[in-house]
């Protein structure tokens, strides 16, 4: 396997990075959401951040406007690796 800039990259390497760089994830999407909803109620107060479906709503308060906030990650699919 070759990679731009870098030059051939043997097997063994390719199986060291694979296996060493990429394991099962125990922190879920769910876990980080809720973590979010949680800083977002601390910063807002509870009663003006109310969780939906695919967006956390935020009140309008004061100065503020009502705003939708997106919780999203990236992920990362070894499979697509080229080998």
């Amino acid at each position: 396997m070759t990679h731009p800039g870098v030059g051939p990259v043997t097997a063994l390497a390719t199986d060291v990075f694979l296996g060493a760089s990429f394991s099962a994830a125990t922190y879920t999407y769910d876990d980080f959401k809720s973590q979010v909803v949680q800083g977002l109620q601390e910063s807002f107060g509870q009663n003006d951040v109310e969780p939906d479906e695919k967006a956390v709503k935020i009140k309008a308060s004061g100065n503020r406007r009502s705003s939708d906030v997106i919780v999203a990650t990236s992920r990362i699919f070894p499979s697509r690796f080229r080998q």
